[in-house]
């Protein structure tokens, strides 16, 4: 789904003549992408084989907030997971603004594409965390505690 999501943002940015929804909607749908990239990591990590209850369950069981007040904690196993928290973080907030903010939208279709870019790092950094990390970044989120404190 990450990938098609992904794809969808670049289309929505390439359109001919487009207009300040195509923009918000791609910046949307960029976001959308790397949360369902980690969806997906923390489902597989957790449940295994996708088209089960048990994974549609997990991967269901992620929140938005995630990303931000316990993020910190959560996230903090690597450098990379700390990235990859830090541009989640950022999309997030595009993404409210794009979804919420009544205010004539009036980002360019380079910083678009700059934001589309971001998301597609989100999604490179959550393939190449390996493997240990991962699962410990899958249980810190979906209990929302740090299990390596004091390690």
């Amino acid at each position: 789904m990450s990938e098609d999501l992904l794809s969808l943002a670049i289309e929505l940015a390439n359109v001919q003549s487009p207009t300040e929804h195509h923009f918000r909607k791609a910046v949307s749908t960029a976001y959308y992408a790397a949360f369902h990239a980690l969806c997906e990591m923390v489902a597989n990590q957790i449940a295994g084989e996708n088209d089960t209850p048990l994974y549609t369950r997990v991967y269901r069981k992620l929140d938005h907030a995630n990303f931000d007040k316990k993020g910190s904690i959560i996230f903090n196993i690597s450098d990379q997971t700390n990235a990859l928290r830090d541009t989640l973080n950022d999309l997030r907030q595009k993404r409210e603004d794009a979804d919420y903010n009544p205010e004539k939208f009036s980002l360019s279709k380079e910083e678009i594409k700059d934001i589309i870019d971001k998301a597609r790092n989100a999604i490179s950094l959550i393939k190449s965390i390996n493997s240990k990390e991962k699962k410990i970044l899958a249980v810190n989120i979906l209990t929302g505690k740090d299990f390596l404190i004091g390690r």
